[in-house]
């Protein structure tokens, strides 16, 4: 069209693999033509088609006031577009209008075709696999089931995300993009439905294509206790070093002791000035060893039930099912009122608040009975005995909190130079 028309070529401006339809997509080459009409550099835009120049009547609109100004035009091969005529201008306008609905038809046919996808349960495909599966989506990767599988059953056993990423970290064991697992990564997995062979569409789970890693109601008791306001989200940028760095207490104020490290680097447990009266300050490593004799001696013989997760018959089943039928019940109150209009605000939101007020309760007696460190041992102090010096700090902790109500550090007598045992109140849990 050019060599027939005697234009010259002032240069080719291609946007590769970018779309024009997308409103918040860059064009560069776009962008690039659009200052070169304003230098004055180009006086005409020749294309093969309109829609491949402009979808959008914003880019039309930028790109016919560039030209007015200087004075130029858009010429088309194929749908015989020229501006220079009122009839051509318009017709470029419609063309631009048909190509936007065109586009708008088929983001409405791709998204009908993904959410039938997940209605079937299918996987979605593209982006980064999740941890557990294999890039179909269709298989369990074994060796990250099982990782899932044991960090599953750590957190029901009472242990923390902080001591399980950094037990992992330890192992050397990374995401699927091979970086270090954090907290919130860890929380993120375990949360997640499709460790339970499920798919979230809708507001609603369904069974998916692929195998579960670990029960339902595991997940449901999963997200019961990591997704509680009160539960504390600790990264894993300082991993916990000190057995009873906040759990044990100054036995004259109240406020919780805090590690400190001496100049000859010992650890300190102290009531921190400012915050606490500043007057408690105790050897780390004794009052450790002290907690962990006493836990040891009062375990020695205990009957293992007084651990379980459930006193007498296990609910947990019943509260699972009781959240998702009131999940469910909620999303079906709001299609009644917000779609069907079958029912008056009043009822909407006294139902509603209802509803969500027995999720919350359910939800916190599912968080409640997850299992104790100590659950399911036979041998109880011989067995924690044999693990202590082995196992994470976290560990210890959840085992000191299964046990012990408070530990208060009273002062010592004066003149006492070595650790003094009667310096420390510990308040069994049983």
């Amino acid at each position: 069209m050019c060599a027939a028309r005697g234009w010259d070529i002032a240069g080719v401006y291609e946007d590769v693999d970018v779309s024009a339809y997308k409103r918040r997509v860059v064009r560069p080459q776009f962008e690039a033509m659009l200052e070169a009409i304003r230098a004055g550099e180009i006086m005409g835009v020749v294309g093969w088609r309109l829609d491949r120049i402009a979808r959008q009547h914003r880019d039309l609109s930028r790109l016919m006031d560039a030209l007015e100004d200087a004075k130029g035009f858009v010429a088309t091969v194929a749908d015989s577009i020229d501006t220079r005529t009122q009839g051509g201008r318009l017709h470029a306008e419609i063309l631009t209008s048909l190509a936007r609905t065109e586009s708008e038809n088929i983001s409405t046919r791709v998204k009908r075709a993904a959410l039938e996808r997940a209605r079937a349960g299918k996987p979605s495909g593209g982006g980064r696999r999740p941890f557990g599966l294999n890039a179909d989506r269709t298989e369990l990767v074994p060796h990250e089931a099982e990782l899932v599988r044991e960090a599953a059953q750590r957190i029901l056993d009472g242990e923390s995300l902080r001591g399980v990423v950094t037990d992992w970290h330890r192992r050397g064991i990374r995401t699927v993009g091979g970086t270090r697992w954090a907290s919130s990564t860890l929380r993120r997995l375990l949360c997640s439905w499709h460790i339970a062979g499920q798919r979230e569409v809708e507001g609603r789970t369904v069974e998916a294509s692929w195998p579960p890693i670990v029960q339902i109601a595991a997940v449901e008791r999963l997200r019961a206790i990591l997704q509680d306001p009160s539960r504390r989200n600790a990264g894993v940028g300082a991993p916990r070093k000190y057995l009873l760095s906040g759990l044990a207490t100054c036995g004259r104020c109240g406020t919780p002791l805090v590690s400190k490290v001496t100049a000859a680097s010992r650890a300190r447990y102290v009531c921190p000035p400012g915050v606490g009266c500043g007057g408690i300050a105790r050897q780390g490593m004794a009052l450790d060893a002290f907690v962990r004799d006493a836990i040891l001696a009062v375990l020695d013989g205990v009957d293992v039930s007084r651990f379980e997760s459930n006193q007498g018959e296990d609910h947990s089943g019943e509260l699972v099912q009781q959240i998702r039928d009131d999940e469910h019940a909620l999303e079906d109150l709001a299609s009644d009122y917000y779609v069907r209009r079958e029912i008056t605000r009043a009822m909407f939101y006294a139902t509603r608040d209802t509803l969500q007020a027995r999720i919350e309760a359910n939800r916190a007696l599912l968080a409640r009975a997850s299992r104790s460190p100590l659950a399911g041992m036979v041998d109880v102090g011989r067995e924690v005995g044999a693990r202590w010096e082995r196992e994470t700090v976290e560990w210890r902790r959840a085992v000191v909190t299964t046990v012990i109500d408070r530990i208060a550090v009273l002062p010592a007598k004066s003149g006492t130079a070595t650790f003094d045992p009667s310096s420390v109140a510990i308040t069994w849990k049983f």
